[in-house]
């Protein structure tokens, strides 16, 4: 496969200057250049930094791109970040030359195509970007419009004003337009789905685990380890409010990474930043910080030099300078000791000899200072009434004095219990079956399918059911799913897109020939990384087959393939199946039938069906033969497939359907007069069965006629026969 180009869920950012007309007034050309040149710098710098790509530089406007070629679970969150990155340092560049530069931004999200064109290096294509160019165009100076998918995406992080629908040229229906108002201070316990009320299931065993932890005379220091969107913040939270509930004079503690990047010792800054901002101190500035800290610390009992002095070696860890914070005194050696300390003293002096539950989010973005303070926390409160529980996706760090809890999908029964929880009703045996299969007991899966499902009136009611399966994977997913594809090598990666191809199921040698190259080791890493595991069974003699951990992560990787790579490899599948299918029988010859519908072949499909009906039915296996004819007529209704339809109901004593699929071959457009006669017969031998009852074309209980078919009938079909059970003909 070629890496080159890719169908990829992206977050689209256009940025314009409004007037470079005061910094470009009365310098020469030269000048100028350089002047675009120092602050497109600072754009690329703005961008880059929250994990965009800058794709080109237009005039005055810079157009980015987040989530390609490397996507990131909150890429609209970043798009919108950086717009307002892009305002200050435009803002600031002007300052600095004493003119007032502001831009205009517009931010669009959805699928484009990511790939070359014309030689150039990766560019994003399709009708996203134009919408992000009009949404930038459409605004004022110094503001940032987003779209519908956008304000969905980012709402939790932002504030925004709806506004009146715009015009975009070459769409015929507006778009819908969102002011956003500046990002959001209060975030969420944990990852929420808009709409979706979640009830907590399945996790009652490792709750009381923890709660347990928490209340032990003696420290417990634990990480949980899970994939995304297993529930890991959730379980987190549940812990924290009956905590609270069990020990309401204890003192609980939750600390994250800054958003945005990594800083030093990040999750225990935020928690101090929003601690002294929650105390009435400012806890925006260092000297803020500092005066919350010493007050802190004096409260509990320290002298204000020590207070003072740990208050310094606090805020030099986190990145906060302070005149005079030099702290010459303390050797080298000792000054990472000292920090650790000074956090120790910090951390004491709030819990105030309380029991102590500090929790910690998303460990595996943390930086190597934050794991050796958690090690050194775990070696010094491990003697009193403490507990500090971490989250983390695997694999998650090595910590000196921490315990491993690992987090698993949950069972068939536990998501079905949050499926009805989730719906408040009962719901249908498809849906339920839909829901659990494809989100594989992910339980963030599973609410943001539901959203989903609900948003594109997918669903019925009374019981809640699936009206039509989706047939893309929802955008709240689409980037969680794709980042951990990413994560891979490109040659992994590639290797899992083939993979998809081939569906929720593959085999290692048989997807090596799919795309001429060994991937036994492609797969063992995707494995290691727990986005596939070996198969119970594999329906390919002498190869190992592999299943992908979650349905929904098949859709995404198979989402990557541009539809020209996608019908060139099922055609290839087409052909490798077909020369296996004599080692595996209908089941392989059905497998290259559906890869030939998908590559585009459909007259060969159908034919491919067909055949392998009849043969079925041949050899009296009746309920294959009308699941494989049923299978062709639902993509393409042909008189031959009807007609193997109708042998196979009439086989089955469902005569009612063999009835109607022996009229549909007969009056099928391309049926032949063979073909009708065949129907014809067919029909003759339905009515003619037992319990067969017909009147004026409606089934009643009476006897069926014990007649003879008519002599021509029987000269011209000497071998007609019930299809079963006893004869009764006379």
């Amino acid at each position: 496969m070629s890496p080159l180009s890719e169908r990829r869920t992206v977050t689209v950012l256009f940025a314009g200057l409004q007037d470079f007309g005061p910094l470009s007034s009365g310098r020469s050309p030269e000048a100028v250049r350089d002047l675009l040149d120092r602050l497109f710098l600072r754009f690329r710098s703005a961008v880059e930094s929250l994990g965009g790509t800058v794709d080109k530089f237009i005039d005055m406007t810079v157009m980015a791109v987040f989530g390609a070629p490397v996507a990131h679970e909150d890429d609209p969150v970043r798009a919108v970040r950086a717009a307002y990155a892009l305002k200050r340092a435009a803002a600031e560049f002007g300052q600095e030359f004493g003119a007032v530069l502001e831009i205009r931004c517009g931010v669009n999200s959805g699928e484009v195509l990511w790939g070359e064109l014309a030689g150039e290096r990766a560019t994003a294509m399709g009708d996203v970007v134009n919408v992000a160019q009009r949404l930038k165009v459409a605004s004022a100076p110094g503001t940032v419009l987003v779209s519908d998918s956008v304000q969905r995406a980012a709402s939790a992080h932002f504030r925004f004003l709806g506004l009146d629908p715009i015009h975009v040229k070459g769409r015929s229906e507006p778009v819908r337009a969102w002011l956003a108002g500046g990002e959001s201070r209060t975030r969420t316990e944990f990852r929420e789905v808009a709409g979706i009320a979640t009830p907590h299931v399945g996790r009652e065993r490792e709750l009381e685990e923890l709660l347990t932890g928490a209340q032990a005379p003696t420290g417990r220091f634990l990480v949980i380890e899970g994939d995304a969107g297993v529930g890991k913040s959730r379980l987190l939270a549940e812990v924290r409010r009956a905590f609270r509930v069990r020990s309401p004079d204890s003192f609980v503690a939750l600390a994250r990474p800054p958003e945005g990047g990594s800083a030093p010792l990040g999750p225990f800054a935020e928690w101090l930043r929003e601690s002294a901002g929650g105390s009435g101190a400012s806890g925006e500035s260092t000297a803020g910080l500092r005066d919350y800290v010493r007050r802190v610390l004096e409260d509990a009992g320290h002298e204000p030099a020590e207070a003072d002095l740990s208050a310094r070696l606090i805020l030099l860890s986190i990145g906060r300078d302070l005149p005079g914070a030099q702290l010459v005194d303390i050797e080298p050696g000792r000054r990472v000791s000292e920090i650790h300390a000074s956090w120790e003293r910090l951390l004491r002096a709030r819990a105030r000899g309380r029991c102590l539950l500090f929790c910690l989010e998303d460990l595996h973005d943390v930086d190597e200072a934050t794991c050796a303070l958690l090690a050194h926390l775990a070696s010094v409160l491990g003697g009193g009434p403490a507990c500090v529980l971490a989250t983390s996706r695997p694999p998650a760090p090595v910590i000196p004095g921490f315990d491993v809890m690992h987090l698993r999908e949950l069972s068939r029964a536990d998501a079905q219990r949050l499926a009805l929880g989730i719906f408040a009703q009962d719901l249908s045996a498809d849906l339920a079956t839909f829901l659990i299969e494809k989100s594989g007991g992910n339980p963030f899966y599973l609410e943001e399918l539901s959203r989903f499902l609900r948003e594109e009136r997918l669903i019925g009611e009374s019981p809640v059911r699936l009206l039509v399966p989706p047939e893309r994977v929802p955008d709240g997913l689409q980037g969680l799913l794709v980042a951990r594809l990413d994560a891979l090598g490109g040659g992994d990666k590639e290797a899992l897109k083939g993979a998809s191809i081939l569906g929720n199921a593959f085999w290692v040698r048989f997807l090596s020939r799919l795309l001429a190259r060994d991937l036994g080791m492609s797969i063992q890493e995707a494995e290691r990384r727990r986005i596939v595991e070996p198969g119970p069974v594999s329906s390919l003699p002498e190869d190992e087959e592999f299943v992908f951990r979650h349905a929904l992560l098949r859709d995404a990787a198979y989402s990557l393939v541009t539809k020209k790579e996608r019908a060139r490899l099922h055609g290839l599948a087409a052909d490798l199946l077909h020369e296996r299918a004599a080692s595996g029988g209908r089941r392989l010859r059905s497998m290259s039938a559906f890869h030939r519908w998908q590559a585009g072949h459909h007259d060969e499909a159908l034919e491919e069906w067909r055949g392998i009906a009849e043969e079925a039915v041949a050899v009296g296996s009746l309920l294959e033969g009308l699941t494989w004819a049923r299978e062709a007529s639902s993509r393409g209704r042909s008189a031959r497939i009807s007609l193997v339809a109708a042998r196979a109901c009439a086989g089955l004593a469902r005569y009612p359907e063999a009835l109607a699929e022996a009229k549909a071959a007969s009056e099928a457009g391309d049926a032949s007069a063979e073909t009708r006669d065949a129907a014809d017969v067919e029909t003759l031998r339905v009515l003619h069965m037992p319990w067969c009852f017909w009147t004026s074309g409606i089934f009643q209980p009476r006897c069926p006629p014990r007649r003879a078919p008519p002599p021509s009938c029987r000269r011209t079909h000497p071998s007609l026969r019930p299809a079963c059970g006893p004869s009764r003909w006379k």
